[in-house]
């Protein structure tokens, strides 16, 4: 099995120290995908893996050997590197800059074999580039010029491929299908190490990450190990929500805007309280509160989505046990955030017997002559799951009152916008 081992690597331009102390080690099978903000020395740890650049302090291993003791040739048929921009300016058809790749595999003057054709028609059809085939690579655009590329990397059938920022000037479409191929490859066997900027990409498709940090490793595991608040935070000095997507099972981010980018109101903020649950407020807590308003919640289970979001945003909220019916003490706790608010919002959330009272607090809101908003992108029929039905029956007594009914969230910033005369 390929195996690279990084040891106490240290590189610098002139005096400046761009790699300090890299250490890792990589095998057949890992997708490793190197992130970091720009400067922080992704495309240095990768030259330095494929000899473009060699270490000033430390040692690049590969199968226990320095990657010195190795002829070029020896070491094209075992590495292959995707660079971050290549120029041809030469008309080279698509296909013979792919057979470029099978060039590590040929002797002197030898001239293509079949298996040759076959490597290269197999990684074009995995890169979806035989459409141009026949075209000069000087004339199809980036984003296709960037899949021949790939494609003559993996012509080369190494057992380790080295890729930076392999998806830039791709559409969303060839990203997802790169990413995929080369999590396949890696599934196979191959060793991929890529730097990569999008970051819930990198989530997704990355066995390991390594985050690197002015020139040194800050974190090093698996995306939810190194994809947190706190890491995000030191290392690209943003504040973001890491969550789990329930479709894909990894983690995802929602950068949030710093108080510095969100616009004040004028005069005094508006207090918005927001009975939310099961992930539906969390988008128009964000919203809000990047507005400038006043945010509270309640009540929201702790582990909801919507409880890990005003958690995240610093958002007075108030909680219940996983799981469990809201108590006497959690409702009068949510009576007392929606007395002190001047509107309050109830997003499009199931109703049962565990938060029935939620419902009864809108109520007992709207009796007290507050303003309110009901967000009912869902018929309330099919959110409806008490066992007399209790909960459409309190709808239709909110109904009766003072109550503005909106179809989505952006229908609840247009009502605020209009309570609060903006």
């Amino acid at each position: 099995m390929t195996v690279i081992k990084l040891d106490g690597v240290e590189f610098y331009y002139d005096a400046y120290k761009a790699l300090d102390g890299i250490t890792f080690s990589a095998e057949g099978g890992d997708f490793i995908g190197i992130i970091g903000p720009n400067g922080s020395g992704k495309t240095t740890i990768l030259r330095n893996i494929s000899r473009v650049l060699r270490p000033c302090r430390g040692t690049v291993l590969l199968e226990e050997k320095e990657l010195n003791e190795f002829s070029i040739k020896e070491l094209a048929r075992k590495m292959a590197a995707v660079p971050q921009s290549t120029e041809v300016n030469f008309d080279f058809t698509c296909m013979d800059v792919v057979m470029m790749g099978r060039n590590p595999h040929l002797g002197r003057m030898q001239a293509e074999s079949e298996k040759d054709i076959e490597a290269v028609m197999e990684a074009m059809r995995q890169t979806n580039t035989l459409e141009f085939a026949e075209r000069p690579i000087t004339r199809i655009s980036g984003g296709e010029r960037q899949r021949v590329i790939i494609a003559r990397a993996l012509a080369q059938q190494p057992g380790v491929l080295l890729m930076d920022e392999p998806t830039a000037n791709l559409d969303i479409n060839h990203q997802i299908e790169l990413l995929s191929l080369i999590r396949r490859l890696a599934d196979g066997g191959v060793l991929v190490i890529a730097a990569l900027h999008n970051l819930n990409m990198a989530a997704q498709y990355c066995s390991k990450l390594i985050l690197i940090h002015e020139g040194g490793v800050l974190a090093m595991g698996t995306p939810e190990d190194v994809i947190t608040p706190q890491n995000l935070k030191l290392s690209f000095k943003v504040d973001a929500q890491v969550m789990v997507h329930p479709l894909t099972n990894a983690v995802y981010i929602t950068p949030i805007a710093p108080p510095n980018a969100r616009r004040q109101l004028p005069g005094e903020s508006a207090n918005i309280h927001i009975i939310c649950g099961a992930g539906t407020g969390a988008r128009l807590m964000h919203t809000l509160v990047e507005l400038g308003y006043t945010v509270t919640v309640g009540v929201v289970n702790v582990l909801d989505t919507d409880h890990e979001t005003a958690e995240h945003l610093g958002i007075t909220a108030v909680s219940e046990a996983p799981m469990s019916p809201i108590t006497d003490e959690a409702h009068e706790r949510n009576m007392e955030l929606i007395m002190k608010s001047d509107l309050v919002v109830v997003t499009d959330v199931p109703f049962g017997p565990g938060n029935i009272r939620n419902l009864e607090a809108a109520r007992s809101a709207q009796e007290m002559g507050g303003k309110l908003i009901m967000v009912n992108s869902t018929p309330f029929e099919e959110r409806d799951f008490t066992p007399d039905k209790r909960a459409t029956a309190l709808m239709g007594e909110l109904q009766g009152g003072r109550m503005i009914s909106v179809n989505s969230a952006q229908d609840v910033l247009q009502s605020i916008k209009s309570i609060f005369g903006e």
